[in-house]
């Protein structure tokens, strides 16, 4: 129950911008993106600073049907397997933030 009720605030509140470019932070570290993966990991940040996680499927979905489904954007399959990591863990570990602190 504690765990829905986290992860209904998060929905509300969202995630701190810092705490979203963390989560990334080690995937893109040492690595030169094309504009496309830049893209698609800028949306993913932002996506997580308004609405605190995000599940896999809404990959694929609007907003990031604009930029193109993961598995085409990203050259190395395993980069999908990555961001799906990343994802993962901010949904189960993300702390909820105030509206002036997502901003």
């Amino acid at each position: 129950l504690l765990e829905q009720q986290s992860r209904k605030l998060h929905e509300i509140t969202g995630l701190s911008r810092e705490a979203a470019v963390q989560a990334f932070s080690d995937f893109q570290r040492g690595r030169t993106l094309s504009p496309a993966e830049y893209a698609f990991v800028d949306l993913l940040i932002e996506s997580l600073t308004q609405n605190g996680y995000l599940d896999v499927g809404e990959l694929y979905e609007p907003p990031f049907k604009r930029v193109g489904d993961p598995d085409v954007v990203f050259r190395d399959a395993s980069d999908v397997d990555v961001i799906i990591t990343v994802l993962d863990h901010v949904k189960k570990t993300a702390v909820p933030v105030t509206d002036a602190e997502a901003c």
